[in-house]
């Protein structure tokens, strides 16, 4: 190998290098702005409504997810009761379509699921990409799979929402790209 090749090969390695951290600045620029904004909702959202109607909606929006739904945790009838949803103009439509309307259905004997278990029981955040493993008996699968493959509904992000011990909800976050293609900063 010459030399001048050598010294292509060592660029092109510095310059996939240089490309590679300009793209985690931009994820860490989106996401501090992203922070600033939920900080600002905070401020100025005087009910837990409009609160979680704005941090859905924003943190939809900001980190280009298909859905991002809050509900709460009714402990003692073990249900999940759907709070605030925002949903990408792709998911309403797949939703309509389908006349399966998930976001507003209430997922009773919650902890009795496996996968809700682990959030709600366990306090644990987890990751599926089957949308049916959270509303596995409320809806035919068929339509759900229809759902998530015409919005593009590849992975949800479970987690428990909890004051001290408590776990009085979850948060659902709906993404259009597997979990594992995310980088460490999104994954954080």
């Amino acid at each position: 190998m010459s030399t001048d090749q050598g010294n292509n090969v060592h660029l092109q390695e510095i310059n996939q290098e240089i490309y590679k951290q300009n793209l985690e600045l931009e994820v860490a620029n989106k996401t501090l702005s992203l922070l600033r904004k939920l900080y600002q909702i905070s401020l100025l959202a005087l009910n837990p409504a409009s609160l979680s109607e704005l941090v859905s909606q924003t943190v939809r929006v900001d980190l280009n997810m298909e859905a991002v739904g809050v509900f709460l945790y009714d402990q003692k009838n073990d249900a999940l009761n759907p709070f605030k949803f925002s949903k990408s103009d792709r998911l309403v439509a797949a939703i309509t379509a389908s006349n399966a309307p998930f976001d507003t259905l209430k997922i009773e004997h919650a902890a009795q699921k496996p996968l809700l278990r682990k959030v709600l029981v366990d306090k644990t955040p987890v990751t599926t990409n089957k949308i049916v493993d959270i509303w596995d008996s409320l809806i035919d699968p068929s339509k759900l799979q229809t759902i998530a493959s015409q919005s593009h509904l590849q992975t949800s992000l479970l987690y428990p929402l909890q004051t001290q011990e408590k776990v009085i909800g979850m948060l659902l976050l709906a993404l259009n790209r597997d979990y594992e293609l995310l980088s460490t900063f999104e994954k954080d």
